[in-house]
């Protein structure tokens, strides 16, 4: 099994916080790498995390597609077989890979949900949204209004009311992290952003140093950082504005009060427009190093890292595919 074709990678944040949650995140190029930031961020919140992510890539990565992925879709269920799974995160949007309206786009959440419940009645699941892609077919005003459009919004609200009504009593949060991409264009040309020197990339290896790296939009670190501030909020309802961040990011925009500002308008009912919703004259840190990478036991095709009996759980489905 190679890495392109199955991908997991499981971090855990050893800080001691009231919280934690054994999670697992399922998904694609617009919601994996973003989920893979969160540990980092949890333990700068000194929040207890574990997780696991399952990655596949485009439409391979939605979560019907993973479900009647047979080698995928095994490992997802050996991890939940466990029954110790307490927080299930996945993307949720509208349209397949060709651009077509789903007829049920709820259908793959749903089974994914029954299945969860199923094993743990208690599980909580986060439900996100991304960002638009192609984003260089857009001027910033452009993609700012397709990305705030009231259909849009309204849609993504509906979606994620129809899951609730399907599973009455059920945690199902409500994350819509792809607003914060919007928003940090706003910022870059408002000159706020200031250590990522463009906005377009040429290519992965230049992630490091720009807003979207390639045409189709993939997220540089910056984008995958601010993105996952959100995750951070939603899930363990964290005040961003009372955490230091510095030791875990290198970035002098202060992403967390950019995530805040983004969430704190949308859970009050607005987008904030054509504006930004950040304050842009107070978003400014000192710089600071890089912070370390997260370490990772290695195994063929995929890296690891997690709760022994989830760890045990996945290699095991793995080893047998």
């Amino acid at each position: 099994m190679s890495a392109s074709t199955l991908l997991i990678l499981i971090c855990c944040c050893l800080a001691t916080g009231a919280s934690a949650y054994n999670s697992l995140f399922i998904g694609y190029s617009f919601f994996d790498p973003v989920a893979k930031q969160l540990p980092k961020l949890a333990e700068a919140a000194r929040q207890n995390h574990t997780q696991a992510t399952v990655f596949s890539g485009g439409g391979s990565g939605t979560p019907i597609a993973l479900w009647h992925d047979p080698r995928k879709s095994a490992v997802i269920k050996k991890a939940l077989d466990t029954g110790k799974i307490e927080l299930f995160g996945m993307p949720g949007w509208r349209t397949d890979p060709t651009g077509s309206e789903i007829s049920d786009p709820t259908e793959g959440q749903d089974l994914w949900i029954s299945y969860a419940l199923s094993k743990n009645p208690k599980t909580k699941f986060m439900i996100g949204t991304a960002w638009e892609d192609f984003p260089a077919k857009y001027s910033t005003a452009a993609y700012t209004s397709e990305t705030r459009a009231a259909k849009t919004v309204k849609w993504w609200k509906t979606f994620v009311a129809q899951l609730q009504a399907k599973h009455p009593g059920v945690t199902i949060i409500d994350n819509p992290y792809g607003l914060g991409a919007a928003e940090l264009r706003l910022l870059y040309d408002a000159g706020v952003v200031k250590n990522v020197p463009r906005m377009f990339g040429t290519g992965i290896d230049d992630r490091a140093n720009c807003m979207f790296y390639d045409e189709k939009g993939h997220g540089g670190n910056i984008l995958h950082d601010l993105l996952a501030m959100f995750f951070l909020n939603r899930i363990y309802n964290v005040d961003l504005s009372a955490v230091d961040f510095s030791s875990a990011l290198p970035w002098t925009t202060d992403l967390a009060k950019v995530a805040k500002s983004v969430l704190d308008a949308y859970d009050a009912g607005s987008v904030c427009g054509s504006d930004p919703c950040s304050p842009t004259a107070q978003l400014q840190l000192q710089p600071t190093s890089s912070p370390n990478a997260s370490s990772a036991t290695t195994l063929p095709g995929m890296s690891i890292t997690v709760s022994a009996v989830v760890a045990a759980a996945i290699v095991a489905a793995a080893a047998a595919l």
